[in-house]
Order: structure tokens, then sequence, then C-alpha cells
């Protein structure tokens, strides 16, 4: 065998190998990206509500919960959210999360924001309440 042959066929070999050990490579991050599930997604965001005192506004957002099941966060200008059961009530059954805020008042209009979180990622909604004086 000639000496550009040997330098051929050991060059091939060398980028076999290297593409070898990629392809590998990318099976594994490949893997890994599947076993760690999937993101929540936004599939309805937040509507902006309007209501007049002291009526009810409720707030709801259509999400893809991701794998794991993602948690729901409810805020209220940037601070959480104390999610009572009485004045804020939050549901996350299937892939609708709500927030009913009960009885509103001037002071609870403002920007409302939901934020669901799994370990793969996160996604967040935001909406205006206003609300009108009798």
């Amino acid at each position: 065998m000639s000496r550009p042959t040997r330098i051929l066929k050991s060059f091939l070999g060398r980028f076999r190998a290297k593409r070898a050990r990629e392809r590998s490579a990318a099976k594994v991050i490949l893997s890994n990206l599947c076993a760690a599930g999937d993101g929540p997604a936004l599939v309805e965001p937040l509507k902006d509500q309007t209501v007049v005192s002291p009526e009810s506004a409720k707030f709801t957002a259509a999400i893809r919960g991701g794998e794991p099941r993602a948690e729901v966060r409810w805020s209220k200008a940037g601070k959480a959210l104390s999610v009572d059961g009485v004045k804020y009530v939050a549901v996350f059954e299937g892939e609708e999360a709500s927030l009913t805020v009960a009885k509103c008042e001037l002071s609870d209009a403002g920007e409302y924001s939901f934020t669901a979180t799994n370990k793969v990622g996160s996604v967040t909604s935001k909406a205006a309440l206003t609300v009108h004086g009798r």
C-alpha cells in the first residue's frame, strides 16, 4: 500500500471514529432531554377582566402541564398571592388554570399573572383586572 493510501485510510479511520463519538454524544444528549420530560406550554393566555364592585372576577388560562406536572403560582403586581380559598380561589385541573377574585373592590384592580413551572421549564401569562365602583 502506498504512503498516500495509508495516510488517506488513517485520516478516514480517525474521521469515522470522531463522527461515531459525536453521534454517540448526540444520542446521550437527546436521551437525557427526552428523559427530562416537557416544560409547560401556554395554550390559551389569560384575558383582561372588567367587573363592577362587588362582583367576582375569574381569570382562566389553558396550559399543557408538561411532564412532570407543573405547579401553578399566582401573583398580583409581581407579588405572590396568598391563595386563601376565600378572597382568592385557585384551581388547576386538567389543562385549565384559574383564579377567582371574590367580591372585587377597587383595591383589587391591577395586573395578575400566573407562572406554571416544572423542572424542565416555565410559562407565564398576565392580564389586567379593572374594577369599577357602583
